[in-house]
């Protein structure tokens, strides 16, 4: 069975220091919530086996963040295509994933994400919850038993987790 974890990078600041959205850092609110979400996982023992990121700043280091609270040596992909990719752009990229990976955690953007997951989600009520930065959510798509077959409404969502709630 494969499972998708779907993060938006952690609050960040209004502009990059040279004036570009691509290189906007973390705050330290978004680096505490990229910090408690890893925490999440490793204490939910949940370690993804591939992770892929957005090459902006506070993607990929929401990704570095996590990954080294999380405690687990997994390679980080930087991905230049999830940069503010819609979701329809950010389900293809899903439907290429390495078929040995089983639990694949996706790093990107508002609204790609919310996107994303409204396509997956085969319940609309999945949808309740804002995508607020930090928040991570966990889709089983059980019923797509390869990346090549998932496809929209095939996805349960299993958890949603904003990062107020665990800190």
């Amino acid at each position: 069975m494969k499972n998708l974890l779907i993060l938006r990078h952690g609050s960040a600041e209004t502009r990059g220091p040279d004036g570009r959205d691509f290189t906007r850092a973390l705050t330290p609110k978004g680096d505490r919530e990229a910090r408690v979400q890893g925490g999440f996982l490793r204490e939910a023992g949940i370690v993804p086996e591939f992770i892929a990121t957005s090459t902006a700043v506070r993607a990929h280091t929401t990704a570095e963040v996590l990954l080294e609270a999380l405690g687990a040596a997994v390679p980080l992909t930087p991905e230049e295509s999830l940069y503010n990719a819609p979701g329809e752009l950010l389900l293809d990229y899903v439907q290429r994933l390495p078929e040995q990976a089983g639990i694949v955690l996706l790093v990107a953007h508002m609204p790609g994400v919310a996107e994303l997951l409204g396509l997956l989600a085969s319940d609309p009520a999945d949808m309740a919850v804002p995508f607020s930065p930090g928040t991570l959510v966990g889709v089983s798509l059980e019923s797509c038993p390869h990346w090549a077959e998932v496809v929209p409404g095939c996805g349960v969502v299993e958890w949603l987790l904003p990062p107020l709630y665990l800190t």
